[in-house]
């Protein structure tokens, strides 16, 4: 389908696609195949163009949407989202340089007359793109991405998750975190606490004797209502992105969560 135009000069490419890849095998290994893929384009029509195409040329996503009304449901969206990124929950990243995403994980429209795979919200998905786009392809300085975590670390008052000074958060609901107990068993951890760059989730919600092993937001096919995801960024009205982090422990046995550098805000 893209050979044809290979010859072609292009800027660069924008990508919305994941969906059919959600289920079975394909989406074990999207994090190693959607980054592939962008390297042949890229390697591909800077050849074939004789290097008028950049061999790096931007490459822009749209993270998947939500698609059926289940906000508990874990399916293979959260994973494809989260190897859309390359496990690292941002882009760009040293995996994939030069790519920007637009987060779409508050825009479910299950009555989409398109069905609800289609959602209809396109002009915030176009909007996102673009903040991302100039910051990324464009070097426009400023905020380009909604909140990720900076680290972490544990209190009388609860898991207290840190996002850092880039942002100012915007807690639209407490639900959304969950942490994952013994037994590799998830628990909803809903926020009893914040301030404009932390959060805090309510303590002692694994069975007594049990710790912490992970952590993750987000983590659900379609983990909220519109625009009603726990966490935004107040300048742009983004969205954190869904992550998972699985804790180390410190000299007292307390678990913590350490985080990749983010590139999500441009200086130049």
């Amino acid at each position: 389908m893209i050979h044809p135009l290979l010859g072609m000069t292009i800027f660069g490419a924008i990508w919305y696609q994941g969906e059919s890849d959600s289920g079975g095998a394909p989406r074990n290994i999207y994090n190693c195949t959607f980054p592939t893929m962008i390297k042949d384009w890229r390697s591909n029509w800077n050849r074939a163009s004789n290097g008028q195409t950049s061999a790096t040329f931007p490459f822009g996503f749209v993270q998947l949407a939500p698609y059926h009304p289940s906000p508990g449901s874990t399916s293979g969206f959260s994973d494809i989202r989260w190897h859309q990124t390359a496990d690292r929950g941002y882009v760009p990243n040293p995996d994939m340089p030069n790519v920007f995403m637009a987060v779409a994980v508050d825009l479910p429209d299950f009555n989409s007359t398109y069905g609800s795979i289609h959602p209809r919200y396109k002009r915030d998905v176009g909007a996102r793109l673009a903040l991302s786009g100039l910051a990324v392809a464009y070097h426009q300085s400023g905020i380009f991405q909604g909140p990720l975590p900076t680290g972490s670390h544990s209190s009388a008052s609860g898991l207290i998750v840190d996002y850092g000074n880039t942002w100012k958060l915007s807690v639209v609901i407490n639900d959304g975190f969950e942490v994952q107990c013994a037994h590799l068993r998830w628990v909803a951890d809903p926020i009893v606490a914040h301030t404009n760059t932390t959060v805090t989730l309510k303590p002692n919600v694994c069975h007594a004797g049990e710790k912490i092993t992970g952590l993750r937001y987000a983590w659900s096919e379609s983990p909220c209502a519109l625009h009603r995801c726990a966490i935004y960024e107040t300048s742009h009205n983004l969205p954190g992105p869904p992550f998972i982090s699985y804790a180390d422990f410190d000299p007292k046995g307390e678990p913590y969560f350490t985080f990749d550098h983010q590139t999500h805000i441009r200086n130049d």
